[in-house]
């Protein structure tokens, strides 16, 4: 992380990060005078089943002396505005591999709990659902495509025919 700070900065100031401390609890740490402006920025972090929060804290009386390192053209003359593409290059090699939940729904059926009691194996159930329909496609479980099922040889496939407008209700 220290290393993606110090990437992060050097277009406006070469700065040697360093962690200094780590706390599991923010109320025990008082880096600065509470009535003290800081910059405060917040990740969530998420490893397998478990999530939690990492609060990066840095008090405005470090980032003052460089406020002028931040005029725009600095902004627009940075190593990585020079290297064109390569930073969206190297975020997409980053993240490419990134598990991505995408479900087919095939019907979405209300039924009572007593029906859904008495399923047994073997029961079939009519979504009303015609199978000609197209078949909502979710990423991460927002819909964003329709599309139409088909066997392809001995597999299930699904071919888009558009995309789900946010504002569509099936959105």
């Amino acid at each position: 992380m220290i290393q993606q700070l110090r990437e992060t900065w050097e277009s406006v100031k070469e700065i040697d990060f360093q962690l200094f401390e780590t706390e599991s609890n923010p109320f025990l740490l008082q880096i600065v005078a509470p009535n003290e402006p800081i910059v405060l920025l917040s990740f969530e972090v998420v490893m397998g089943d478990y999530a939690g929060m990492v609060n990066l804290c840095i008090p405005f009386k470090v980032i003052e002396p460089i406020m002028p390192e931040f005029s725009q053209s600095n902004w627009f003359s940075s190593k990585s505005n020079r290297q064109g593409g390569q930073s969206r290059e190297r975020i997409l090699a980053n993240i490419a591999n990134a598990p991505i939940e995408f479900s087919a729904v095939l019907s979405e059926t209300p039924v009572s709990l007593y029906d859904l009691l008495a399923l047994r194996p073997g029961d079939i159930l009519d979504t009303g659902h015609h199978c000609n329909q197209p078949i909502t496609l979710s990423i991460q479980g927002r819909r964003k495509y329709r599309g139409t099922p088909y066997l392809q040889k001995d597999r299930r496939v699904v071919q888009l025919l558009d995309r789900v407008h946010p504002t569509d209700p099936d959105a």
